[in-house]
C-alpha cells in the first residue's frame, strides 16, 4: 500500500511538473523541423541559380518522381533525416550528400595562379572581379605572363571527344576526374589567363559537377522559385512584393481574411503560413474545386494552418447585379445542409463495416494493416474537420473580414 501511494504521488509531481512546463505555451505554434522530414516538400538549390521543387519519399510507388532534374528522376529517401542547408552532389542515380563545410560551387585544389591555391572557383572570379583595374589588361600590365589574343575559338583545342565523356559517365566517373580530363586534354588552357582559366573551370564544373542544396519551403522561397521558373503564374510577383502585401493587409493572427487570387496558391499559403492557424482564410476560387491545393501541399503546413482555409466558390461568395460584383448579405433558404447533417452523424471512433473488415482479414502483415487503417483514419479525420460549403459562407457573412486581398491581375 505504501509503494501505491508513494506511485501516486510521483504520478501527481509529474503531472504537475508538465502542467507548469507547458503554462504559457501556445499550443498551436510549433517550431518547424531543422531537418527533411518524410512527405516533406523542399526546394533544390543550383549553382546556376536554378531551383527546383522536390518531395522526401521512402516509396514512389503510384506517385509522381519525386524530383526531376535534367530529364532524370532521383530517389529522395536518402535525404530523410538530412538538416536544411546540406549539398548534394548529383551522382549516378543518386543524390549524395556531401560532409558539412562543402559549398555548390565545388573547391579546385589545382594551382591556377602563381603559386596559390585555389579553394573555390567563384571565391576566385570574385577576388579577380573586385581586384579588376586597367593592370588587369595585358597591354597595361608587363608583369602578365598569358592573355588571350592569340586563341581562337574553333573547337579544335579540346582533344577529348564527346563519345570519351559519354563514356566516362555511364561508367560512373566523379565529376572532378571529368573536368581534370578535360583541363589535361586542353590544348589552349595554358595560355588563358589566370581569369579565364577560372572561368573555364566553372563552367565545366556546373556541368560534369553538379552540386545543389536543399532549401526549406517558405513564402519567400517558394515565391522566388516560382518566379524564376514560371513568372507569368505568378502575374509577375516576386517574393518582395508578396511580402508587402502581407504587410500592409493588415494579416496577423487571429483575423479574418477574404482572399481572391490567380496566382497558384502562392499567396493562400503565405496566408496561413504567417496566421499560424489562428484565424481564418477565406479563399474564393472558380470551377469545380480549388486549382492549386498542390501548391499549399508545398509550405508542409500543420494541420491547423490547414484547417484555418475555408474554400468558398466564387458563386456562393458573389452575386451579380448590374455588372457590379457584391457580397452576398442575405441567405434565405431553409435547406439543409446534407454535409454538417452526415458529419455529426459520424461518431468517433467509426466501427468497421462489414466489408471493411472483410477486406482486412485477407491483409497477410499487421504492417499492411495498420498502413491501412492509418489511411482510413486520416480520411475520415479530414472528413470530421472539413467544413462545409454552406458553414463557410456563414462565416463571410456573419463577420466581416479584417483584409481583403485581391491579386488577379487588375
Amino acid at each position: 500500500m505504501q509503494d501505491d501511494s508513494c506511485k501516486e504521488q510521483a504520478d501527481d509531481q509529474s503531472f504537475e511538473e508538465k502542467r507548469e512546463n507547458n503554462m504559457g505555451r501556445d499550443p498551436l505554434l510549433k517550431e518547424h523541423s531543422s531537418i527533411v522530414r518524410e512527405g516533406d516538400y523542399f526546394i533544390l538549390v543550383f549553382a546556376d541559380n536554378r531551383k527546383i521543387f522536390a518531395q522526401a519519399l521512402k516509396s514512389r510507388k503510384g506517385k509522381s518522381p519525386p524530383v526531376k532534374i535534367n530529364k532524370r528522376s532521383y530517389p529522395t529517401s536518402n535525404i530523410i533525416g538530412l538538416p536544411y542547408g546540406t549539398v548534394l552532389e548529383l551522382c549516378m542515380g543518386e543524390l549524395k550528400p556531401l560532409p558539412e563545410g562543402e559549398d555548390i560551387v565545388p573547391s579546385f585544389p589545382t594551382r591556377l595562379l602563381d603559386g596559390d591555391s585555389v579553394p573555390g572557383v567563384s571565391s576566385a572570379l570574385e577576388s579577380l572581379e573586385a581586384n579588376a583595374d586597367d593592370s588587369t589588361f595585358p597591354s597595361m600590365n608587363p608583369e602578365q605572363k598569358n592573355d588571350n589574343r592569340n586563341l581562337v575559338d574553333d573547337n579544335k583545342s579540346q582533344s577529348l571527344q564527346i563519345e570519351e565523356i559519354e563514356k566516362m559517365i555511364q561508367e560512373g566517373t566523379h565529376g572532378s576526374a571529368i573536368v581534370n580530363k578535360l583541363i589535361a586534354n586542353s590544348s589552349t588552357f595554358d595560355q588563358k589567363t589566370e581569369f579565364s582559366k577560372a572561368k573555364y573551370i566553372k563552367k565545366k564544373q556546373q556541368k560534369y559537377q553538379q552540386r545543389c542544396r536543399i532549401v526549406r519551403c517558405t513564402p519567400h522561397t517558394i515565391c522566388e522559385t516560382v518566379f524564376a521558373n514560371r513568372p507569368r503564374l505568378l502575374l509577375n510577383m516576386r517574393e518582395d512584393t508578396l511580402g508587402q502585401m502581407l504587410s500592409h493587409s493588415n494579416v496577423s493572427a487571429g483575423c479574418q481574411v477574404l482572399v481572391y487570387e490567380q496566382c497558384a496558391g502562392v499567396i493562400t499559403g503565405a496566408l496561413a503560413w504567417r496566421m499560424g492557424g489562428y484565424g481564418n482564410i477565406l479563399s474564393i476560387y472558380d470551377g469545380q474545386q480549388p486549382a492549386f491545393l498542390e501548391m499549399i501541399r508545398r509550405y508542409n503546413l500543420s494541420f491547423s494552418e490547414n484547417f484555418s482555409i475555408k474554400w468558398i466558390h466564387s458563386g456562393d461568395a458573389l452575386i451579380y447585379n448590374d455588372d457590379v460584383n457584391v457580397l452576398s448579405d442575405h441567405n434565405n433558404n431553409d435547406e439543409p445542409d446534407q454535409e454538417k447533417l452526415e458529419r455529426e452523424s459520424l461518431h468517433w471512433p467509426c466501427p468497421l463495416q462489414k466489408h471493411t473488415a472483410g477486406y482486412l482479414d485477407t491483409m497477410k502483415s499487421a504492417r499492411e494493416k495498420r498502413n491501412f487503417l492509418a489511411k482510413r483514419c486520416a480520411r475520415f479525420a479530414r472528413k470530421l474537420t472539413r467544413q462545409s460549403p454552406m458553414e463557410c459562407k456563414e462565416m463571410l457573412e456573419k463577420r466581416k473580414s479584417d483584409s481583403v486581398r485581391n491579386k488577379d491581375g487588375g
